[in-house]
């Protein structure tokens, strides 16, 4: 019975720590309100959920737009591309760590993303290309992709509603300085 218990705590844990640390995105249709939920911004436009071609949040030619909680801008700084464009829409896309002709870079400040080949060695695959560049894009996992656009929520504290701040008296530790203190903003 202890055993069950022990087992039980350790897995509820390993559930919370999972949630708290990947990034959490969803397709949503634009002509249905889009990322309109508390905290949603849009990262890219997808012309359909698969097998598809791209284009910046910012343009209006597709209905699919992939919403993630805990971006905190889109602004690109030199150190948080997650995706490159060949153009602003109709585009193929490509890994961020590739210099080829790319004309777009999609960025996202809130979320640490990396490319791996296969399965994400850690946080979730918001994304998956068909290649390293020039690619097709599908929308999460798709095994049909091998290239996986992974993401975790970077450096923001993660309080009770997952919205840092957002409800009174909530308690949390951004880890950024290993104090153990609450430091929501």
């Amino acid at each position: 019975m202890k055993l069950e218990k022990g087992v039980l705590v350790y897995s509820f844990l390993i559930v919370i720590l999972l949630g708290v640390v990947s990034a959490d995105c969803a397709i949503k249709k634009v002509s249905d309100g889009g990322c309109s939920s508390s905290g949603e911004t849009g990262i890219i436009k997808l012309y359909r959920s698969s097998n598809t071609h791209g284009e910046l949040a910012s343009q209006n030619n597709y209905d699919n737009v992939l919403c993630c909680t805990g971006v905190s801008s889109t602004t690109c700084d030199g150190a948080n591309e997650i995706l490159r464009l060949s153009s602003a829409t109709n585009a193929h896309a490509e890994s961020p760590s590739l210099n080829y002709n790319v004309a777009s870079a999609i960025c996202e400040t809130g979320l640490s993303c990396t490319t791996s080949q296969g399965t994400c060695a850690s946080g979730n695959a918001i994304l998956s290309l068909s290649s390293a560049t020039n690619a097709h894009i599908s929308v999460g996992n798709d095994p049909n992709y091998n290239v996986k656009i992974c993401c975790n929520v970077a450096n923001v504290a993660r309080c009770g509603d997952s919205i840092p701040g957002n409800t009174p008296g909530e308690e949390c530790d951004d880890g950024k300085d290993g104090d153990n203190t609450d430091e929501c903003t």
